[in-house]
């Protein structure tokens, strides 16, 4: 066995995340990505960089010390993440198609409007009329093209969030 000793303070901290329910758990996450992000706020351009040289160092290390079955895990996960961002682009694309198309929608709306009957209603969550399709469609997309943009000096990623002066408020 090993012959160092642990620290009181150490094991009591280990011990207390063993015993934590999920609220604290969650708590604690939040508290300490706020800690982060604030530390990250404080930081000077050159312990930016010199963070970063350290995060590529350590990843590359990881790298070449996984097993085959980690290995093959991230590369799943790397590619499950492109195939995302994949679709998330063309889900923007359709998004600017079906707004050029838009004239068309609102004559399909108009059309189901006139159409309207309290017999049609279903009351089944799975059936939707086509207007209510198509709101949801609309929902989705805009939905889809929310951009997250990246505070580049506390790292923090806010769905649009408002850069001012290149830093967020």
């Amino acid at each position: 066995m090993n012959n160092k000793t642990i620290n009181p303070e150490t094991l009591r901290k280990k011990n207390s995340k063993k015993k934590e329910t999920a609220e604290q758990h969650d708590a604690r996450l939040e508290r300490e990505r706020e800690r982060k992000q604030q530390k990250r706020a404080k930081e000077t351009e050159e312990n930016h960089n010199a963070r970063l040289i350290s995060d590529r160092v350590r990843k590359r290390q990881r790298r070449l010390t996984e097993t085959a079955e980690e290995r093959q895990n991230r590369i799943s996960r790397e590619n499950e993440h492109k195939r995302e961002m994949r679709s998330q682009k063309e889900m923007r694309q359709t998004l600017i198609e079906s707004l050029s198309d838009n004239e068309t929608s609102r004559e399909i709306t108009q059309k189901n409007k006139d159409d309207f009957n309290l017999q049609s209603i279903s009351l089944s969550a799975n059936t939707i009329n086509e207007e209510e399709r198509i709101l949801l469609q609309k929902f989705r997309n805009k939905m889809d093209n929310i951009q997250y943009n990246t505070c580049p000096i506390c790292n923090e990623r806010i769905p649009s969030m408002i850069l001012v002066k290149g830093i967020c408020r």
